[in-house]
């Protein structure tokens, strides 16, 4: 399936040929029947005539509120409008067009990203192309190009389209700057652990070959590096102040974020993390991911010490753990097992009694994210709430403040008798009652602890609530639905 020959109106029937046919090979055929092959071609034909000529990294998009290429606008061409991009091919295009069309309210009617391997002049003038999903018969060279036609909710308004466009441009630039680095943030990754093994810190053995580990478990492709910098410690008149080092931010740190509303909360949080007893820091970040999936970047520290043993600095890793980090068994992924252990060794119970088999299932179906970033005290609390329900017929909320006083996290537990759906918006409403303004991280997954109870991750409120405890305190606030009282608000 190939297309060759020079850049001339007679080469363009056969490139349009090409393009379609690798259209047709991506798309279900019972799908592809229920279109207007017509109207297809013309669409193909435009989106050759759009990638005609493209620069080396240059990104081609457009999004026009008419069909490009539609001779005669009817009922079904005004019911969309078209994205049409080309790009040199990367990882996360199209779950990052996905979650930024979502983002805007636009659902997506049909999506087709053939990849294709296309010759083109030094000019940047297409020559030739065709499909990488099947192998070309003697064809070398060439780049890979990825070339999507999106059919999305209709946008009325040129302006819109405007605006939508420079969205997903921005959205494009920061996969481009991740993919760009992506090599030498691992590399990064793996020279801290190389100073780890060289000048080890002033903490314990088994914390810092854990810290190391998890590391080195990042890197074999468990976590979806997008930012890395690394900044030093500053005194400043106000307090501690972390200030990047020149030439050093990697992946979306290349940008410039924007800066924390508060300085007065971040200088306090650098106090509370050099009086941290632990070589990483784990957390969320304060900025949502705009790569590969939606939802607050997960945040790596690695704190820097000089020859004295003194913290002089921090290595900040921002990215997405994977499904294996989030699915695997816990006493599998470096620091997680090291946090497990120390919580099991915390009740006096023997391994193979029920209490301790019991606690062990309890603490491994924890929220993932609790298992990150939670403190050993704070699990501990967490897994005695869930224990003490035993066969108790109630419900109880479980919410944990962030380290660093940025959110909370929340979620539930109640025995599996209980009626768990309707209990999502009750709780919802329960917390936007004592939020002053709130947004929502929800990620639901349930998990049944034995046969007793189940437990079901709701989310992230990312406010500071009216009924602010103090740390280690709790709130007995009952919850009330139409099956009555249905537990109790303990911050852990």
């Amino acid at each position: 399936m190939s297309a060759r020959g020079s850049q001339t109106g007679s080469a363009r029937p056969q490139l349009t040929a090409s393009l379609l046919r690798a259209w047709r090979t991506s798309v279900p055929v019972e799908e592809w029947r229920s279109f207007n092959e017509a109207a297809l071609r013309r669409s193909c034909a435009a989106h050759i005539e759009f990638g005609a000529r493209r620069r080396r990294h240059q990104t081609l998009l457009r999004v026009s509120s008419a069909p490009a290429g539609v001779a005669a606008a009817g009922a079904a061409a005004a019911s969309y409008s078209v994205v049409e991009l080309v790009i040199e091919d990367m990882p996360f295009l199209v779950d990052t067009l996905s979650m930024t069309l979502a983002q805007r309210g636009l659902s997506v009617q049909l999506i087709i990203h053939p990849v294709l391997r296309v010759w083109r002049q030094a000019s940047g003038a297409i020559q030739s192309l065709h499909a990488e999903i099947e192998a070309a018969n003697g064809a070398e060279g060439g780049v890979r190009e990825s070339w999507q036609y999106w059919r999305i909710d209709r946008i009325g308004d040129e302006a819109e389209c405007k605006r939508l466009r420079r969205r997903l441009l921005a959205a494009l630039a920061d996969v481009r700057r991740a993919c760009g680095d992506w090599m030498r943030m691992r590399n990064a990754v793996l020279k801290l652990c190389a100073d780890i093994s060289r000048r080890p810190p002033p903490l314990a053995a088994d914390m810092i070959a854990e810290s190391r580990a998890l590391l080195q478990y990042m890197e074999a492709h468990h976590f979806t590096f997008i930012g890395f910098r690394e900044s030093r410690l500053r005194r400043r008149r106000n307090g501690p102040a972390l200030v990047p080092l020149p030439g050093t931010a990697l992946g979306l740190l290349r940008r410039r974020l924007p800066p924390p509303r508060d300085t007065g909360i971040v200088t306090a949080n650098i106090r509370r993390a050099l009086r941290s007893p632990e070589l990483l820091i784990i957390t969320k970040a304060n900025h949502r991911s705009t790569v590969h999936r939606p939802g607050y970047l997960d945040y790596i520290g690695v704190k820097r010490y000089d020859e004295r043993g003194r913290v002089i600095g921090e290595a900040r890793i921002l990215g997405l753990w994977n499904a294996h980090a989030y699915t695997a068994d816990p006493r599998q992924v470096p620091w997680l097992r090291h946090k497990l252990k120390r919580v099991l060794e915390h009740f006096p119970f023997a391994a193979n009694s029920h209490d301790g088999k019991r606690l062990l299932h309890i603490v491994q179906t924890l929220p993932r994210d609790e298992l990150f970033q939670a403190s050993v005290p704070d699990l501990i609390r967490c897994a005695r709430a869930v224990l003490l329900l035993q066969d108790r017929a109630r419900v109880r909320l479980i919410m944990r403040r962030d380290e660093f006083r940025r959110f909370w996290c929340a979620w539930y537990s109640c025995h599996a008798s209980a009626a768990m759906p309707p209990l999502r918006p009750e709780w919802r409403r329960w917390c936007g009652r004592r939020a002053t303004a709130w947004s929502w991280n929800p990620v639901w997954r349930s998990a049944k602890h034995h046969r007793h109870s189940c437990t079901s991750w709701c989310g992230s409120i990312r406010q500071a609530t009216r009924e602010s405890t103090p740390t280690g305190s709790s709130v007995i606030s009952p919850l009330r639905s139409s099956h009555g009282a249905i537990g109790c608000v303990r911050q852990c």
